[in-house]
């Protein structure tokens, strides 16, 4: 258990370390990403994308399952 709060731990500082996540856009009021976290939130879409597309080819049952869902829905 120790571990576990050990990482969590970590996962909280880390997401909350100002330092790393500075932003000097909201400095001059100017909100938004800086560049780099626009990268990597758009290399993060890719990867969600990729990982999704992956997973429904592996499972075709699930096609069914959309199309009838988004048929009762619309």
């Amino acid at each position: 258990m120790a571990e576990k709060d050990h990482i969590y731990n970590y996962q909280i500082s880390n997401m909350y370390n100002k330092e790393k996540h500075y932003n000097p856009h909201d400095v001059t009021g100017v909100k938004g990403l800086t560049a780099a976290q626009v990268r990597l939130l758009d290399q993060k879409k890719v990867e969600y994308r990729v990982n999704n597309e992956t997973y429904l080819r592996k499972h075709p049952e699930l096609q069914n399952m959309v199309s009838v869902f988004l048929f009762k829905v619309l």
